[in-house]
């Protein structure tokens, strides 16, 4: 299962009624994938018909230079969750 498989199908497990559990839990779930995504030199092919492109750029800029969208949180839990907040609110 390549990268955007993987983050898509656990993405979309938090829409089927599982507790979201902390944003460390949440972090713990998703950051690798996300990291993966975002650090992969063919980045821009990889996301071009992805469902859930539009919400992955949102949050890449939100998150540039170190800015969090959730201020309590490490960076990468910050970037994890608000990954799901674009997507299921």
């Amino acid at each position: 299962m390549d990268i955007i498989n993987r983050l898509t199908y656990k993405i979309e497990q938090y829409g089927t009624g599982i507790e979201w559990g902390s944003g460390e839990d949440v972090g713990a779930n998703l950051w690798r994938e996300i990291d993966n995504l975002r650090n992969n030199r063919n980045k821009n092919n990889l996301i071009s018909d992805w469902k859930y492109k539009k919400e992955f750029e949102c949050i890449e800029k939100w998150h540039l230079n170190d800015k969090k969208t959730f201020n309590e949180m490490s960076w990468e839990n910050s970037f994890a969750v608000a990954m799901l907040f674009a997507v299921y609110h």
